[in-house]
């Protein structure tokens, strides 16, 4: 048996160790995931058009030193570009369900998201429209 953790924070859920291989397979079948092995990524190159995208907004928004500011992510300790999927289990589901989670290493590009997701906030929260995320 292993321990699956719940979606809802606490405790887990024990599921037979030789389930947990068809659960993978079947979350990894959906047409949004692609299995890639890490080594064939070329994080060099990745890394230079992100560079290439901070300097962009750089310029585009007149701040000659946002730039580095965009770019500080790439330079944490351990972080990647790959992330990792983690599966929770929701067990308020009859039957047992699947939430995939998506994470890892500390992300390369945390700067120019988060930059990108503050310029479309100004602009959705203002559409009266769309519902608000409380987290």
């Amino acid at each position: 048996m292993r321990a699956v953790p719940r979606d809802k924070g606490t405790g887990f859920v024990l599921v037979p160790a030789c389930a947990l291989p068809l659960i993978e397979t079947g979350v990894l079948a959906k047409d949004c995931y692609a299995e890639i092995d890490p080594n064939s990524i070329d994080v060099k190159a990745i890394n230079h058009v992100y560079m290439e995208l901070c300097d962009r907004v750089a310029k585009t928004m007149s701040e000659p030193g946002l730039t580095q500011i965009l770019s500080r992510s790439l330079r944490w300790k351990g972080c990647s570009c790959i992330a990792t999927l983690k599966l929770l289990c929701k067990d308020s589901k009859s039957p047992l369900q699947w939430r995939n989670v998506h994470g890892g290493a500390p992300y390369s590009f945390t700067g120019l998201s988060k930059w990108i997701s503050a310029m479309l906030r100004k602009d959705l929260f203002a559409c009266p429209h769309l519902l608000k995320s409380n987290g």
